[in-house]
């Protein structure tokens, strides 16, 4: 996540398996988005990708990019959502804090994320230029 150390690690099976209740919130929040279907989404601290795949369905003609900090996280999330079953997903390893995306994006998510991210004041600055 961001504001960690690059090299802090998460245990990615064992958060996918205590999980529920982030995916909970996030299922609870995705209607709130008033998504269309043809949005470019990006979701900030996408653990092991559920929620970003949850979005991904609500966006045929859209797109969603997952990030998060953790090499295993992103690992997970690419091997549980494939580019077959998602053609409209991607994960990439980013620090929210150093966000490196050439296109814009629509809407920017986050669940269960943003409070791991020690300086809120440069992540709203990086954020607006997503």
């Amino acid at each position: 996540m961001a504001g960690h150390p690059k090299n802090y690690v998460w245990n990615a099976d064992d958060y996918a398996k205590h999980s529920s209740s982030q995916y909970k919130w996030a299922r609870e929040l995705i209607p709130k988005l008033k998504l269309s279907g043809n949005e470019a989404l990006l979701d900030i601290g996408c653990g092991d990708g559920k929620a970003t795949a949850a979005v991904a369905k609500c966006l045929p003609s859209g797109c969603a990019v997952g990030i998060d900090i953790s090499e295993d996280m992103i690992n997970l999330a690419r091997g549980t959502f494939s580019h077959k079953a998602y053609p409209n997903l991607s994960f990439q390893r980013m620090d929210a804090l150093a966000l490196t995306f050439q296109a814009r994006f629509d809407r920017v998510f986050s669940n269960a994320a943003l409070h791991w991210i020690s300086t809120t004041n440069r992540f709203c600055t990086t954020c607006s230029g997503a």
